[in-house]
């Protein structure tokens, strides 16, 4: 991935743990997985971006992510969850997420149509195995239907435990600037969650730096995959 511009993403090639032998991935989501759990990884963030941009959802291979990743690893799955997604995916989500106590559901307000969609996921899912995540692009909300002010509101009035911060400009990048300016703001908006964030983190420094500024945990991919 690379600043949010999801026509030039493109497939990992290698996994490289510091001082370890590199890996192969050469498309390989499932060797990926491997690469991540060699590396000591135990919780995994996944976005269906096909679901994202509003193409049917990728079932099987998500599945088998969810599957080798394995039951004791915490996986957060964004389908680009609006209403029409639940409709569509639903009774497969019912499924997926009674089989896998470990998976919990990302509701993007990139995707979502407005605050009202966490009911629905709170009573499907339940509020711990929920998390919202605030999607912006060199620092602008990315949702012309809804405003920051209506999520942070709504988060707050329906006890939101988990909150993922994402500026996909710096996805990818070498400087975790816009990273730890955006922790900095929403920390001072919703203090009490638990905030997952990421984007352009390079070392051991840019990880001290955002635990810092507020963040409870990070996303890194990056760092490992080229």
């Amino acid at each position: 991935a690379s600043g949010g511009d999801r026509e030039r993403y493109r497939a990992v090639e290698f996994f490289q743990i510091p001082d370890h032998k590199q890996l192969v991935i050469d498309g390989d989501y499932l060797r990926l997985v491997q690469g991540y759990r060699s590396a000591g990884i135990n919780s995994f963030y996944l976005a269906d971006l096909d679901a994202i941009e509003r193409k049917p959802c990728q079932r099987s291979p998500i599945e088998q992510i969810v599957h080798a990743i394995g039951p004791m690893s915490r996986v957060w799955i964004d389908l680009g969850i609006a209403t029409d997604r639940l409709e569509l995916d639903g009774r497969w989500l019912d499924d997926l997420f009674h089989e896998n106590p470990n998976v919990s559901v990302v509701i993007a307000t990139e995707s979502a149509s407005g605050p009202v969609i966490l009911d629905h996921v709170v009573a499907r899912f339940g509020r711990t195995r929920l998390a919202v995540s605030f999607d912006y692009k060199s620092s602008r909300w990315c949702n012309a239907e809804t405003s920051e002010r209506e999520w942070i509101a709504a988060c707050r009035t329906r006890r939101i435990e988990t909150l993922i911060g994402l500026d996909l400009a710096a996805v990818g990048s070498d400087s975790i600037q816009t990273t730890a300016a955006l922790c900095r703001r929403i920390r001072s908006r919703l203090p009490d969650v638990c905030y997952i964030t990421g984007g352009g983190i390079r070392s051991a420094k840019d990880i001290q730096c955002l635990m810092d500024e507020g963040a409870d945990e990070l996303l890194v991919a990056s760092l490992f995959a080229s």
